[in-house]
């Protein structure tokens, strides 16, 4: 298993994730969505080559701070979580395009999330910070291709830098498998990677 560089062990009902996963050194592709996941472990960071992470829909309450030292890293899908927070480390993860962290409970972004300039989508819709953090994300988004921010009331949706109707550009539904979305123009399309 060591030379092991895709792992998809998505709908099993984990609870935990073994430590031992840090130890695959060539591992990319890690798939860890729709389980019971509380925690992951520290050290995901350890594993140097890891590009993408999927932990949709589990129960995870935080991001372990050793992804930001990554420098392969280009996913992370945390939507449908339990984060309460954004480790401030994930922003020297310089390479990060997609960062997907709807429905949460996330109160406060780091503002160093700024620094994430390969950014290309951002969801954070579904969190507190969605409305305290309103003017952070609008300057994120300002040069996204597409970014998130519904408020939980009728305040405004940002998308990008504007504020927009929430039909506009409907958020992608959470799945096992990689969603990626790409804009030309101003139209969009969802194909798989």
């Amino acid at each position: 298993m060591v030379g092991l560089t895709k792992l998809l062990v998505t709908g099993n009902a984990l609870v935990r994730v073994p430590d031992s996963l840090c130890a695959l050194p060539l591992l990319e592709e890690l798939y860890l969505s729709d389980n019971r996941i509380e925690a992951l472990p520290e050290g995901l960071g350890a594993i140097k080559t890891l590009n993408k992470l999927y932990v949709t829909k589990n129960r995870v309450q935080s991001l372990p701070e050793g992804l930001g030292s990554l420098k392969s890293l280009e996913i992370v899908h945390a939507n449908d979580n339990a984060l309460t927070a954004v480790p401030e480390a994930l922003a020297t993860a310089h390479n990060i395009k997609f960062l997907h962290l709807a429905r949460n409970a996330i109160a406060v972004l780091p503002p160093a999330l700024e620094a994430l300039t390969q950014l290309r989508q951002f969801e954070i819709e579904g969190n507190p910070c969605a409305t305290r953090d309103a003017e952070l994300i609008a300057r994120i988004g300002a040069r996204l291709v597409r970014a998130w921010a519904f408020t939980t009331d009728t305040g405004p949706e940002i998308e990008g830098a504007q504020v927009g109707a929430a039909e506009s550009h409907p958020a992608p539904a959470s799945t096992a498998a990689p969603v990626v979305s790409r804009t030309s123009s101003h139209s969009s399309s969802s194909s798989s990677s």
